[in-house]
This record gives structure tokens, sequence and C-alpha cells, in this order.
């Protein structure tokens, strides 16, 4: 994998961590909904409210590291 490759997947891997995961769990905190996980997730959803958002964003700062240590 090329240098270039690997800043391609890293991108799209923060764009959807800051997309699926921070955006939402900023929105819940100042009690607004969920962001785009309402389309899938109603408000009885519970701790799935959280964790779905929480799971993306290490997910994708995982892939993050992941990616780049594979760059070295």
């Amino acid at each position: 994998m090329t240098a270039k490759t690997a800043d391609a997947w890293q991108g799209l891997a923060g764009l959807i961590g800051i997309t699926l995961g921070v955006i939402p769990l900023v929105m819940m905190v100042f009690g607004s909904s969920n962001g785009l996980w309402s389309l899938v997730l109603d408000d009885s959803a519970g701790a799935l409210r959280w964790v779905c958002p929480l799971l993306v964003l290490l997910g994708g700062v995982t892939a993050i590291a992941i990616l780049e240590r594979r760059k070295r």
C-alpha cells in the first residue's frame, strides 16, 4: 500500500468517524436527537443511542492508527 492510498483511507475513516461518531455524540450531549443515527435508532433504543456512535468513533480511530503504522 502506498502512502497516498493509506492517506486516502485515513481520510475516509476520519470522515466516517466524525460524521457518525463525534457529531451524534455532541448532539446528544446538548439534548438534541442523535443525528443520522435517528434514521436507524429511535428514542426508545436506550443505551444503543450512545454505544453505536462510540463504536463507530473507536473503529475510526483504530483504523487510522493501523493505517498510520502500515505507512511506516
